[in-house]
């Protein structure tokens, strides 16, 4: 054996004895190294395999050997230090090399007549190529704990394990205690422990993968959460790495977290095969209730229905082990009945989670708030807005109580308070408020989650009414990327977005691009939501007003049409939306010269807009404008002077400043004829 042979044996101990006896001084050194022994035999491969001057492309042959055999035995140091091959990204490397390095062997008998005079040579050049490689394929194959190599620490280890496992469960416990950063926190320190025991493949390691991607999925970072539950599906699925519980665990939360992300497809593919590794009724459960809600959002409400009420019955089963999500599932399928348009079942479903939750949890519990969020949500569809800002007012008063006035909660349910004073035309503070809780989210949290995003639909609300278009647009926009951003560019969230902003497009005149807009969203709904579905039927009516406002009467005609029957099936004839539909047909009608029809339209969504707002609400004066408009084109220029006056005086009381419209009106009054 040659002298430079033997120091590079000698450095490869080193490195390994470093490695192993202390992980974190000796890993720098270790590098070098390991740059020390491929450079040792990258520039010395001549002189270790040396050729005998006979053979042809000796030379060559034993550089590229010392080049090869440099490369391998980097990486397997690297193994060694980093635990497994698949703990780099570059694992495809070894396979390349294992089968570059039977090249030489191949070249030689190939190329060679001579080769049985040079079996010495040959004999001595296979042991060094074999015994490196032997060790990679062994490094490669084998389990962690079968490696003789990994015996070395084993006390520090048992150390670091334990203290892995602990910080695991911690993790988790801070999950449910509501802190879902210490938790991101925890779970990544718990992975270091598994660097140091330079093991990235076994099945604690892919616990602490679990409660981090649980972790990201819970604090709602949903793109992070794929990437690292992704990790352990790789090594499961690994042909030399058995699949762990792990695995499966990481299957069912995958299934969460793309359900989360609107790939409600995959979700549901992922959680079925959850449901065939379960026998336990509590995880039924959860994952019917999951898959409940995947069918709520693509609009198979009562597949929906069926599958709320198979999850409630496995929490039957589970003698309620988990009594909370027992409550909260009652409460998913009230929304459900409420998407159906089963409103009393729906409130009536809310009124016994909200006896139940009271009972088990307290009057003051977080799990109550919620349940008065929701009977919030459910007034509001119904437009029953005092009733709503009741409940939404409880539910702010025990957040504020359990949880302060800067949680994300209670942030949530400040922002529906002030929708629902938008919605009645309360407008003192809305603004202040808004841009108030923007700020403690740009502090505290994220400008481009869904929090955010509400914020930034309601500012888009607030100053179209304010007719200040340039800033709605400005928040539209910001609603559009921070959802895209959080959910992808074709969510069924992000067309809730796209709505508004196709919206702003039409008050501004810019009809192609509100046209344009409006499609996208639709194409999103109808995907999600399918055709008979209120969210769908408004983006409708809002294209019906592009076609009306650019004389494409026909196709207004048919959209508004349609939209009529889905809005009369699924909310009924008294319904703002249903309000907001008959005054887009009544300025269609008006087009179209047709008086009567118009007035009709124009009289019957006064009704219920007074009905439900009162009479000192903006919906009531964009009636009294259409009224007005048509008793203009019928030449009853007293009656449409009263109508105009009667909706400026609204402008005047519930706005503090001189709004736009105010000047719009009074031009109009004073263009009409005096007699």
């Amino acid at each position: 054996m040659r002298n430079i042979e033997k120091i590079a044996i000698a450095l490869l101990l080193s490195a390994i004895m470093l490695l192993r006896l202390d992980e974190e001084s000796g890993y720098t050194l270790s590098l070098f190294i390991r740059l020390g022994l491929f450079l040792l035999y990258s520039i010395g491969g001549y002189f270790i395999f040396k050729a005998s001057k006979e053979i042809k492309f000796g030379k060559a042959i034993s550089i590229f050997n010392g080049v090869t055999i440099g490369l391998v035995l980097f990486f397997i140091l690297q193994i060694i230090s980093l635990g497994s091959i698949y703990s780099t990204r570059f694992w495809w490397i070894f396979l390349i090399l294992t089968i570059i390095i039977i090249i030489p062997f191949t070249l030689l008998f190939v190329k060679n007549k001579n080769i049985v005079e040079n079996h010495s040579y040959l004999k001595s050049t296979a042991l060094r190529n074999l015994i490196p490689l032997l060790l990679l394929l062994c490094l490669i194959v084998l389990p962690n704990k079968a490696r003789i190599i990994t015996f070395y620490g084993s006390e520090s280890n048992k150390y670091y394990e334990l203290m892995q496992s602990e910080l695991i469960d911690k993790a988790y416990s801070e999950v449910d205690n509501g802190n879902s950063e210490m938790a991101i926190n925890t779970s990544i320190s718990s992975i270091n422990y598994s660097k140091m025991r330079n093991d990235t493949i076994d099945e604690l390691y892919q616990s602490s993968l679990n409660a981090l991607g649980y972790a990201y999925y819970i604090n709602g970072k949903y793109h992070k959460a794929d990437s690292v539950l992704l990790k352990i599906l790789e090594i499961g699925n690994s042909p030399f790495l058995g699949k762990t519980p792990q695995y499966d665990k990481a299957i069912y939360y995958l299934g969460l977290n793309y359900s989360s992300l609107g790939y409600y497809n995959k979700s549901d593919s992922l959680l079925l095969v959850s449901l065939n590794n379960t026998d336990q009724p509590v995880t039924y459960a959860y994952i019917y209730k999951r898959l409940a809600y995947n069918c709520n959002q693509r609009g198979d409400l009562f597949k929906a229905d069926s599958l709320y009420n198979l999850s409630l019955l496995k929490h039957k089963e589970s003698d309620f082990k988990d009594f909370g999500n027992y409550i909260n599932t009652m409460c998913d399928l009230a929304g459900n009945y409420v998407d159906m348009t089963k409103f009393t079942s729906g409130d009536s479903v809310y009124n016994i989670s909200l006896k139940l939750a009271t009972e088990q949890f307290g009057s003051s519990s977080i799990d109550v708030a919620e349940i008065y969020d929701n009977l919030s949500n459910l007034n509001s569809v119904l437009a029953k807005y005092e009733k709503a800002k009741e409940y939404c007012t409880k539910s702010l008063d025990i957040k504020a109580k359990t949880l302060g006035v800067q949680s994300p909660e209670y942030l949530y349910s400040l922002v529906r308070l002030t929708s629902i004073n938008m919605s009645l035309s309360d407008f003192d503070k809305a603004e202040l408020t808004l841009l108030n809780i923007l700020s403690i989210i740009e502090n505290r949290y994220n400008l481009n989650g869904p929090l955010a995003a509400l914020i930034y639909d309601n500012l888009t609300q607030l100053y179209k009414d304010f007719a200040n278009y340039d800033k709605a647009e400005y928040f539209a926009e910001k609603s559009v990327e921070a959802r895209s951003y959080w959910f992808g560019s074709s969510n069924l969230q992000t067309a809730t977005s796209l709505h508004h902003r196709a919206y702003i497009y039409y008050c501004k005149g810019n009809y192609k691009m509100a046209d344009s807009v409006y499609s996208k969203t639709l194409q999103i709904k109808r995907y999600f939501l399918g055709r008979e579905n209120p969210s769908y039927a408004s983006s409708l009516n809002g294209l019906g007003l592009v076609y009306t406002a650019t004389n494409k009467l026909g196709k207004a005609d048919t959209l508004l049409n349609y939209t009529q029957l889905v809005l009369e099936k699924v909310v009924g004839k008294e319904h703002p939306d249903y309000a907001t539909l008959l005054s887009n047909t009544g300025f269609l009608r008006l087009k179209q010269m047709q008086f009567e029809n118009a007035e009709i339209c124009f009289q019957n969504a006064l009704t219920i807009n007074k009905k439900v707002f009162g009479s000192n609400h903006l919906s009531v004066a964009e009636d009294l404008i259409g009224l007005a408009a048509l008793n203009t084109a019928k030449r009853l220029y007293s009656d449409a002077r009263i109508n105009y006056n009667d909706a400026l005086t609204i402008y005047k009381e519930l706005f503090k400043f001189i709004h736009p419209k105010i000047k719009v009106i009074e031009k109009e009054i004073e263009s009409l004829p005096k007699k």
